[in-house]
């Protein structure tokens, strides 16, 4: 089974919040450009489109890196190693919740979800952006 890679809007929080780990994947960007097609004698321009995952090490002048694109799995250990905060799904009432547990010497923290999700890759990825916001 693979891991799944965070959300765009995630990935671009953990960014903004510092996450500096290196990954196998990036978001990346193509910006638009223009060349001579000389096959028609015309110039041709490639429209802008918005960040996908690629290997971070692909290589072509008219790609830029946006972001790191890690797995939720690699995320959730940034959180509890360099934040010490822990991202968990647990089992709600009916389906899967997420909750952040903030651990302090007295009292720990906790914060659950108002939702509940159908899968855990749901849950998780929804705990992680909280969890990142509290940064």
């Amino acid at each position: 089974m693979e891991e799944k890679i965070i959300d765009f809007e995630t990935a671009e929080l953990a960014k903004e919040k510092g996450f500096d780990w290196e990954t196998d994947k990036s978001y990346i960007e193509r910006l638009e450009y223009s060349f001579e097609d000389r096959r028609k004698h015309e110039e041709v321009t490639m429209d802008y489109i918005p960040p996908r995952i690629l290997p971070t090490k692909y290589e072509d002048k008219h790609l830029k890196i946006v972001c790191s694109a890690p797995t939720q799995s690699l995320l959730q250990k940034w959180l509890r190693d360099e934040h010490d905060i822990l991202v968990l799904v647990d089992e709600g009432f009916f389906n899967l919740i997420w909750k952040i547990i903030i651990p302090d010497h007295e009292l720990p923290q906790k914060i659950y979800s108002e939702d509940n999700f159908n899968t855990y890759e749901k849950a998780l990825e929804e705990g992680l952006q909280k969890a990142l916001k509290l940064i």
